[in-house]
């Protein structure tokens, strides 16, 4: 299994482990997250560090379709806090 460094000690010191289930507009499980512009199109150069409301959580299947592909503008942000 490959692992990213940093993430192999913290999981070594963590008392458990939960997973925080999201659900894509799809309604399938979210794995994944894609940073979107203001047209809902996905980014993909750039800075690696985006803060705000720019990503949106979608599935493996989802995640795979072409990178060009735009996300419906009402999906772009979450109604609830």
């Amino acid at each position: 299994m490959v692992s990213l460094r940093g993430s192999q000690y913290l999981l070594a010191w963590a008392d458990r482990l939960e997973e925080i289930k999201t659900i894509c507009h799809t309604g399938r499980k979210a794995t994944f997250n894609a940073r979107l512009d203001g047209t809902g199109a996905r980014v993909l150069e750039g800075a690696q560090i985006d803060v705000g409301h720019h990503y949106v959580a979608m599935s493996r299947k989802e995640f795979g379709w072409p990178r060009c592909r735009a996300m419906p503008r009402a999906r772009l942000h979450w109604s609830g806090r």
